[in-house]
């Protein structure tokens, strides 16, 4: 007599089938190997609609379509933070779907208003290191979902030209355009070509050495000052290093030495 078999729910052989989708596969050797686990990065509280778009595309590539296990790679990813802001919906009773509560309660919770997003556009701070078009992509992801973002208007083209530096403004504030990506294209070219010209200029800098004239000696007992008041003197070869190095003022001499005491100095000089 054969043993009944149990029966066994829909659900629960969903699930199976997925955990086994997701535990091994099958190469062209028949060797069966592990799926990569799903990544999810860590949790954007600042951009949760554009991250809940990652982790959903995630789960596509992986099959995942339990909600259970959505909802448990979901919690994981929550930071402490965000954690302790949403724990009524972590520490309630499971609903069936588990991860779709928790993530529109996410999506609540942490999208911002439309005043937030105009007050982060009027608070942006200068381009910095950052490239136009990155700044672009920051004020864009601001505007609300009803705003056309291929043109959203003079104000805020006006936001993203004062937070050029001027002689890039400069140019941009007579193209006839009214596409904020066709201007931060061209606000990129003109980048490139500021940074590669400050590169240059820099390394001009670098490779100049300079090089100071060479002082003469100052005579004994006289000041720097008396010293640059004082004519140059420029000695020739010949002469010996006492009065090559003092001149007229030499009390020493090494012959061979060609120096002449000038014309009606009497003075003699006294020979070593």
């Amino acid at each position: 007599m054969l043993a009944e078999v149990p029966e066994v729910s829909d659900d629960r052989v969903s699930e199976a089938s997925e955990v086994s989708e997701v535990s091994v596969v099958s190469d062209d050797d028949g060797i069966m190997a592990p799926l990569t686990k799903v990544q999810l990065s860590p949790f954007w509280p600042n951009n949760a609609a554009v991250w809940f778009c990652r982790a959903d595309q995630e789960f596509v590539i992986k099959s995942v379509t339990v909600q259970s296990t959505k909802y448990a790679y979901l919690v994981a990813a929550l930071s402490e933070d965000v954690s302790v802001r949403v724990a009524d919906k972590l520490t309630a009773v499971l609903s069936e779907t588990p991860y779709d509560d928790l993530r529109a309660h996410l999506l609540k919770v942490y999208t911002k208003t439309d005043y937030q997003k105009a007050k982060l556009l009027l608070e942006l701070p200068q381009l910095g290191d950052s490239k136009p078009s990155e700044l672009v992509n920051k004020m864009l992801s601001y505007l609300p979902a009803d705003v056309d973002s291929s043109s959203p208007g003079f104000l805020f083209r006006a936001i993203f030209l004062e937070r050029m530096p001027a002689d890039i403004r400069t140019h941009l504030v007579s193209m006839k355009t009214e596409s904020m990506t066709a201007l931060a294209d061209k606000a990129d070219e003109l980048y490139s070509s500021r940074v590669i010209t400050s590169f240059l200029v820099d390394q001009e800098s670098e490779d100049y050495v300079f090089r100071p004239e060479p002082v003469p000696v100052c005579a004994a007992g006289r000041g720097v000052a008396d010293a640059d008041s004082a004519p140059r003197f420029s000695p020739p070869a010949s002469q010996c290093w006492y009065h090559a190095t003092y001149g007229p003022s030499a009390t020493k001499c090494r012959s061979p030495c060609s120096y002449r005491p000038p014309a009606g100095n009497g003075q003699r000089r006294r020979r070593n």
